[in-house]
Formats: C-alpha cells, structure tokens, sequence
C-alpha cells in the first residue's frame, strides 16, 4: 500500500472481516464534494475474461481492445498539497462525454481524483503522434504551471486499474530497471531560473503473453519531454523545450500531443510486475532483506533476553520470601489518582493497537504485488469501528469494583479515539480549504465518516460495556483477563505504603524524563529501522511504495513484547526500593497530576509509552533534516500528523506497560497470599 500524509488517519481509521467478503465503498459523483456510497464488490474485471489468481484477477487483453488511462492528480515531496490533474489551468480539459470515476474510501483518503481521460490506447497498436489538443492558457495559468514545475511536482496517472504509470531508472549498483510511480511535470534550470513544461508524452506499454495466449499489461512507462513546436519529437534529440513564462501576460496556445508504444515483455508476468516498484535502486532487494533480517534477529536476542530476566524473576518470587510481594499487596489497595483518566488512555491504546495490527496483518496475507491498498483500507476502516467494542470492554474492566454497567463511561471509553481523530482530522480539512488544496476531504464524506461514528461506533462501545460488566460478575481466573486484579482497586481505605528510606527510589524510576529516556532507548532501537523505511515512504519520497509490511509487523510485535517485558522489570525493581509517594494537596489539577507522577500505575503507563517520546523527536529531527519543507502549511501539516500519530502510540505502548505491570502485580499479590 502507498503511504501518504493521509496514512496518519487511515492507520486510525482500521478494522477488518475474514470472514465475509469485505466490501469498497464507491463513491458515485460528478464532484469531488458529493457523498453517496454504495458497496461493491472488492474486485472488478472490466467485463473481460479473468482467471482466477489468488485473491484477484487481472485483465485479459486482445489485439485491438480498449485501454483507458486514468489521470489522478499532481504531488510534490516538498509539500503536502496535491491538485487534481484536471484543475490545473494549463493542462488539456477533459471533453464533455468524460466523468469522474467512483472512489474507494483509500481513494478519498488518500486524496485521489482519478478521472478518465482522453488518451486513447488501443492494445497491440503504435501510435507515432497524436495531437490532443491546444490548451489556451490564461497568465495565471503559466505562473501556476512555473510555480508547481518549480517546486517538483510529478503527475499520477493509472492503467489497468491501479498500475501506475512510472519514470523509468537504471539502478547506480546492479544496472537493472526499476520505476518509480509517476512522472515529473517538467523540469526547472536553477541556474537561470526557466521552468519547462513537459507537453509531449511517450507512452510505452509492456505487456506479457500468457499460456492461453491472451495478455496482461505488466508496465506502464511513461517518457515525457519539453517540444516547443507542434510536432511530436520522436527518437530526435533536434528540438527546443517549452518555456513557460511566468511574466508574459498573453494568452498562449499550448501544445499537447502523445505518442504509444506496445513492447512485449518475456521475463515479467502479471504476477511479478510489482517487483520494479520494490527496488528503489538504493540497495539490491537481498541486500535490504538482508538488512531487515538482521534487525529483526537482533530484536528476536534482546526479547528473548529480557523474557528470560522476567522468568527469573517470576521463578525467584514464588520461591523465596520477600517484600516485594508484601509491598505488592499494599500497592493493589492504595489509592489512586485520576484513575478513570488512567483508564481512558488505556482505552485509547488498545483501540489503538487493535485497528494498527489487524491492518498491518490483513497487509501481510494479501499479495502486495497487486496493489490492494484500497481493500485494506476499507477494512481497515471497519477494525476501526469495531476497536470501539474491544476498547470498550477493556476500559470497562480496569474501573472493575462497581460492577454495574456505566453507560456514559462505556461510550467514552469505546469513543473518545475516533472522536478526537475526527475532531482533529477535520480542523486540519480546514486548513488545507483555506489555503485552496485540492487534496481536502469532501464535506459530505467527513459527514458520512461521523455518521457511521455515531451509529455503529456508540452503541458498540456500550455492548462492549455490558459484556465487561458481565465477566467481572462471573469472575472468572482461568484467563489473563481474569487473572488481573481488577476488583480490588479503589475498595480499600488508603493505606501507608512500605518506603526503603534507607536506599530510596532511584532517580531513573523518580523522574518523568528520566524514565522517558531509560525505557524507551530499548523499543525505539527495535523499531528504529522499519520507522526509517517507512517515514521515508511516508513523507519523503512519496512516488515510492512500501511493501515490507512483514518486517514492519514482527517488528512491532517485538516491540509491544518488550515494552511488556521492560515494564514488568521495571515495576519489579521499583517493588526492590519500595515507593516514592509522597502527600500533596489533591483541591487542584496541578496537585492531583504531581500525586500521578509518583503513582506506581501512572509509572507503568509511561513505561510504556516512553517509546513514543522517541519517535516524537525522531518526526522533529526528519522534519528539520531530512524533509526540509519550505512553506508554513506543509510543516504545520507534518507537525500535526506526526504528532497525532505519536500521541496515539503513546497510549497504545503505555496501555501496554500498565497492563503487563498490573497483571505482574496481581502475580505477586498471590505469591504473597499462598506465602
């Protein structure tokens, strides 16, 4: 799947179905504003033959059949707004028996305009010049065209559903072929500062035989030049490029004009014609395995290495008589402070965590080589929805001793995640309407998303609710949910807490930020590779496309293991030194936060989350260093998303932290009772 400026939401927006047959949204509009769905099957065949391979099919060709180009829009690396291919003011208008086509909700996502388009391909035939047509442009036409040009905007058109048409490379170390999505709008001369609009395609089209001697297309390479003159250039290298003069305040008649190639491919087929997009060229595909091996072998050790920590632990308290498992007693019925805040965040995390992974593994067993990043997106959109149960009934749990079903707690715990991802998602839709961005959300689908908030997510948050209220009465231990020590918080009186004044907590389990920078170095070198390739994909080189969804999820799941590991022996060591709670006045906010600095809980939440302090820094650091956006609202944009998705990964690792803690708590608790 392509990862946008939009994937900050679509990994919120996550939920997904094995089971039955997973629908796509469509979207049916002349607009970019209008907002009817209607569900449709996942996979079309364009009314052509199809044989069946694997989950999809592709499309079977004939000598003389019709080959559509879809034109989408323009994008740039250096900023975040896109425009749609049709709303610039010096590209060729559609004709009149043209229309938008049906979205998907990753195309909506994602910012997508696909349009047909008036490129007209017949399979098998070579087309040496087509005129397709003479664009009138306004000044304000060229000084728009000067200015995207200037800034590297690359122009995004499709064939064959979603096969993008490409740029081709030659790799700088092995000398092979490999693409890269898209094609630049022209090119700039910095040292005279001229722009040159790229007015003449050539199109070739590389297609393969297969068996039953029916073709597949398996490439779409797209050659674009500069040709001042009416006349399509050719092989000829005996021309002058079109200048586009930004200072000129006559109309101009600008050239448009295509030419199409068909070229068979015999080592390529359907199946493999994704592999040229996997390549960047940077490194050979096993050398970068090779490396995302190594990384995930070095995170298998260190798990491990901790696990065998925690079972020595285990195995020495169950043993041996000490007061560690005394002062875990008194820990499970002291107070606690903004406990139902506590388990809000908690909430969030596993809403979190549940749409992330069961995405990231819907991405894993689908074959990535047939670009399926819109199904995974409208199921990922579904995990989202039905998160809310699942967060729910795990926030539901933790507040444990009321045992009656709190139905405004329940739908806060179930809700508050999309709430505040619409609410923020939607002031940044703003944003980018103000400043006239084509890649906005329509009105009526942020409608249609609230709407299916409110419908399906509230009274899933509630059905999450009763069910939790159902398994605390029946208090079941025969399970990890069970075995938490959930029913005995806040039943007690305040008790004194056991405190080593002799040795003391140390500094690193006393601080915030001490503890942000011990817990969290450990995570962040696990997942630090994958966040590399990724963010690279996400913000910088947005024409490449990210396919190792398989290292990314054993990465994270390492991760999550350790965060729980590196959280249990924290808490043990914390447990060795007794407790750091000390008294203040809880009459206002700033008292009630410094009593959850030193609550043991609160400790193990941000044991949990400090990974995430990490990855804030490391957005700051690429956003200074490595992205270098020039305009406010591309870095303000940057800024917001990362820092969402950040915050997000905060509660998911620290519901992590707290809930590993709490449940090695309860252990404790029970080796001191059989003790």
């Amino acid at each position: 799947m392509k990862l946008k400026s939009r994937s900050v939401l679509v990994s919120v927006l996550i939920l997904l179905s094995l089971v039955v047959v997973i629908p796509r949204v469509r979207r049916h509009s002349s607009s970019s504003d209008s907002g009817g769905f209607q569900f449709s099957s996942p996979y079309k065949q364009n009314g052509r033959i199809s044989k069946e391979y694997g989950l999809v099919s592709p499309n079977f060709y004939e000598y003389g059949d019709l080959v559509k180009i879809t034109v989408n829009k323009v994008e740039s690396d250096l900023t975040h707004f896109t425009y749609g291919y049709y709303d610039l003011n010096f590209i060729c208008p559609p004709s009149d028996k043209l229309k938008p086509l049906p979205l998907t909700l990753g195309d909506i996502l994602h910012g997508n305009k696909k349009w047909e388009s008036d490129y007209q391909l017949t399979f098998g035939r070579d087309e040496d010049c087509v005129r397709l047509c003479d664009r009138k442009t306004q000044p304000e036409g060229k000084r728009q065209a000067s200015e995207l040009i200037k800034q590297g905007y690359v122009v995004q058109w499709f064939t064959d559903d979603d096969l993008p048409g490409a740029t081709t490379y030659l790799s700088t170390r092995d000398k092979k072929k490999y693409y890269s999505a898209g094609f630049p709008l022209g090119h700039h001369d910095p040292e005279t500062d001229e722009t040159y609009l790229n007015n003449h395609v050539m199109i070739v089209v590389r297609y393969h035989t297969t068996d039953t001697g029916r073709y597949t297309i398996v490439g779409l390479e797209i050659y674009p030049k500069s040709v001042s003159d009416y006349h399509c250039p050719g092989a000829s290298k005996n021309y002058s490029p079109y200048k586009i003069d930004p200072t000129n305040e006559e109309v101009e008649f600008i050239p448009f004009t295509y030419s199409v190639y068909w070229r068979e491919d015999f080592k390529v087929d359907w199946n493999n014609r994704w592999n040229f997009f996997v390549d960047s060229g940077e490194l050979k595909e096993s050398t970068s395995n090779h490396f995302h091996w190594i990384t995930l072998v070095n995170g298998i050790v260190i798990t491990v290495s901790l696990l065998l920590i925690v079972l020595t632990i285990l195995k020495k308290q169950e043993t041996d008589s000490s007061i560690v498992t005394q002062l875990a007693a008194e820990w499970l019925k002291s107070r606690v402070p903004l406990f139902f805040q506590l388990n809000l965040l908690v909430s969030m995390g596993i809403h979190f965590l549940f749409t992330t992974l069961g995405t990231l593994i819907i991405s894993c067993s689908l074959d990535h080589s047939h670009r399926l990043g819109s199904f995974v997106i409208t199921c990922a959109a579904l995990f989202f929805i039905a998160g809310g149960f699942a967060s729910s009934f795990i926030g539901t749990l933790l507040e444990g001793p009321t045992l009656s079903c709190n139905w405004i707690k329940s739908i806060a715990f179930g809700s508050t995640l999309p709430g505040l991802t619409f609410i923020i998602v939607f002031s940044l839709n703003h944003v980018l309407k103000i400043h006239n961005a084509t890649n906005t959300l329509p009105e009526n689908t942020v409608l249609s998303l609230f709407a299916v908030y409110f419908i399906v997510c509230v009274p899933l948050s509630i059905v999450g609710g009763k069910c939790a209220t159902k398994f605390l009465k029946s208090k079941p231990s025969n399970n990890f949910l069970g075995s938490l020590p959930l029913v005995e918080v806040n039943k007690h009186e305040v008790r004194p807490l056991y405190v080593d004044t002799k040795n003391g907590v140390p500094f690193a389990l006393r601080n915030p930020v001490a503890i942000t920078v011990t817990f969290g170095l450990i995570p962040f070198a696990l997942i630090y590779v994958e966040l590399l390739f990724a963010y690279k994909s996400l913000w910088l080189q947005k024409t490449t496309l990210y396919f190792l969804y398989g290292f990314l999820l054993s990465n994270i799941v390492i991760v999550c293991i350790s965060i729980c590991l590196l959280a249990i022996i924290g808490c043990y060591i914390h447990l060795n030194y007794g407790n750091d709670s000390l008294s203040y006045k809880r009459d206002n906010v700033f008292g009630r936060i410094l009593e959850a600095c030193h609550s043991w809980r609160w400790k193990a939440f941000h044991m949990g989350g400090s990974v995430a302090w990490y990855m804030e820094a490391y957005s700051i650091f690429y956003l200074i260093f490595v992205a270098r956006y020039r305009d406010f609202i591309s870095i303000f944009l940057f800024v917001c998303y990362s820092t969402l998705f950040n915050i997000l990964c905060w509660a998911a690792f620290g519901s992590l932290g707290y809930i590993s803690s709490l449940w090695f708590i309860g252990k404790m608790n029970e080796y001191n009772k059989a003790k």
